[in-house]
């Protein structure tokens, strides 16, 4: 089968080659301080034409350059329909890396996604319940995120979860794409 193709090549990739072969222009992190749209925002970048890698473990478990290097080159230059853009949404813990993903792909795009704290807060506490010690930590670590986000040099793009469900616009202002994306946001 082409899967199967396509996994042997992927396999017979010597590492070793892959570290410059990325284009971070045509990178997009996505962070977020979690339930707060990512994943419906990683959608959306899909039907935008933008192959989305959605908590790739890889990136939760490790902060080695060349195991992530390799990682989005695989993905990057061996997907099918991706064209070389392509989007990576962490879960929410990975912003306690972002220092990294800013010294080491400075001229790649990230996105941040929030919510209004109080909805945040139910929303969490109902999908997960957690008690307010983890809400706390999880707050602080998605906020310090931001915030190096922010101090650092880098092209950012930062999105509240009551935008991202209200206006469609932010996105594209072509007719065919909020088509697209109005598609999605009603699944």
């Amino acid at each position: 089968s082409s899967q199967r193709d396509l996994a042997n090549k992927v396999l017979s990739i010597d590492c070793q080659q892959l570290n410059n072969e990325i284009n971070q222009e045509e990178i997009t992190f996505i962070f977020s301080i979690g339930r707060c749209g990512s994943t419906l925002l990683s959608k959306v970048l899909g039907t935008l034409g933008m192959l989305e890698v959605s908590e790739c473990d890889v990136f939760s478990l490790t902060r080695n350059q060349l195991l992530i290097n390799s990682t989005i080159s695989i993905f990057q230059n061996y997907s099918y329909n991706c064209n070389g853009n392509i989007s990576f949404k962490f879960r929410s813990h990975v912003g306690a890396n972002v220092k990294f993903y800013i010294e080491k792909f400075p001229n790649s795009k990230f996105i941040f996604l929030y919510r209004e704290k109080s909805a945040w807060a139910k929303s969490c506490s109902s999908k997960f319940n957690h008690n307010v010690d983890v809400l706390k930590r999880n707050y602080n670590i998605g906020y310090d995120c931001l915030f190096k986000l922010i101090e650092s040099d880098v092209n950012l793009t930062i999105v509240s979860y009551e935008n991202l469900i209200n206006d469609y616009s932010i996105f594209s202002k072509s007719d065919t794409d909020l088509e697209k994306i109005k598609k999605v946001m009603s699944q």
